[in-house]
């Protein structure tokens, strides 16, 4: 069963380097506690004479995927083992993670997560 999927859109412009960057992410939960995710990002302007140019020398910046399983210890209790794995140009970054979250009646929760981040990259954009 899909529910209605998420889907984040975001933006950021660098001062210093006058670059765009803009991100859309799918996000996808399901009713037996799976989640996964897509998102996707693009870089543009930073070049001569198209800085502060949105749009304008358009590249891809990295792909990101991820996967999790919330498993519901208690009505108050959620522990969220996840991956993540992101790709650019030059890196790819393997991200296994441990999230615990504990939901109050009042309807706020708190979290925390632990996550090991290993780059592998590759020398002159090219492959190893």
């Amino acid at each position: 069963y899909l529910q209605a999927a998420t889907i984040d859109y975001r933006h950021e412009y660098a001062d210093r380097t006058r670059i765009n960057k803009d991100r859309i992410a799918i996000i996808e939960k399901l009713p037996n506690g799976i989640g996964f995710y897509v998102d996707a990002s693009v870089k543009s302007g930073g070049v001569d004479g198209e800085q502060d140019k949105h749009l304008s020398d358009l590249v891809a910046n990295a792909i990101e995927l991820g996967v999790s399983y919330n498993y519901k210890v208690t009505d108050h209790f959620v522990l969220q083992p996840g991956f993540i794995f992101e790709s650019g140009p030059d890196t790819s970054i393997y991200k296994p993670y441990l999230r615990v979250q504990y939901n109050f009646d009042s309807g706020i929760y708190m979290a925390g997560r632990y996550r090991y981040d290993y780059a592998r990259k590759t020398a002159n954009y090219n492959d190893d």
